[in-house]
């Protein structure tokens, strides 16, 4: 009887060890809608019901959960995610989106991983279907791409039928990026490389 009870002890141990509880959690930092900055451990969700919240362990080791709509961004691996609201249904929901390219003009894109059941994915505000992403996606019609203007909660979905008119239309203060959509220099795929084209031509101003 002795070492069943004993295994039996020890799978509890094993299960119940605070390295193996945190499984998948990242160091970083959450920002509070207050602009509070908080660091500690994260556990981000990224699955098919868009990224709507973390999970937290604060430095005194408290776990809890937040919501997009509470938190403004949070940070893990050198990556930033800020929430804005995006329509899923008939209604906006916060979600996180990945920061992609920063300045003037962000780039922002819906992130999702997907398990082994998943294969036909809905995303975004038209719920059309879209490959997994690796990095920026150079394969689908671009309904989780957006472009927002520094300090502005408005979002321009970057859609790749409409690419060429958004991008005459955002970068219009930009006769060059214009040219080169309009010349086929730039195309879909190569959106992240025209933001910071247009933010090295359009620094920010020292704050």
């Amino acid at each position: 009887m002795i070492k069943p009870l004993l295994y039996f002890i020890a799978l509890l141990l094993i299960f119940n060890h605070p390295l193996l509880a945190q499984k998948n959690y990242e160091t970083g930092y959450i920002v509070t809608n207050e602009g509070d900055t908080l660091h500690g451990k994260i556990k981000a969700r990224r699955d098919l019901q868009m990224a709507s919240s973390v999970k937290f362990i604060n430095l005194k080791g408290k776990k809890s959960t937040k919501s997009a709509s509470e938190l403004s961004a949070y940070q893990i691996s050198n990556t930033t995610y800020h929430s804005f609201p995006l329509v899923s249904g008939v209604q906006n929901k916060m979600t996180f989106l990945r920061l992609e390219a920063a300045g003037a003009v962000n780039l922002y894109y819906v992130e999702v991983e997907f398990s082994d059941t998943e294969t036909t994915p809905a995303l975004s505000q038209d719920f059309k279907t879209v490959e997994p992403p690796q990095g920026i996606p150079n394969a689908n019609d671009g309904n989780n791409l957006y472009l927002n203007r520094h300090k502005s909660r408005d979002l321009t979905l970057v859609e790749r039928s409409f690419f060429k008119i958004i991008i005459q239309n955002f970068f219009g203060d930009d006769q060059e990026i214009v040219k080169k959509v309009n010349n086929r220099t730039y195309r879909f795929d190569d959106l992240k490389d025209i933001v910071e084209e247009y933010n090295q031509r359009h620094p920010l101003p020292r704050e």
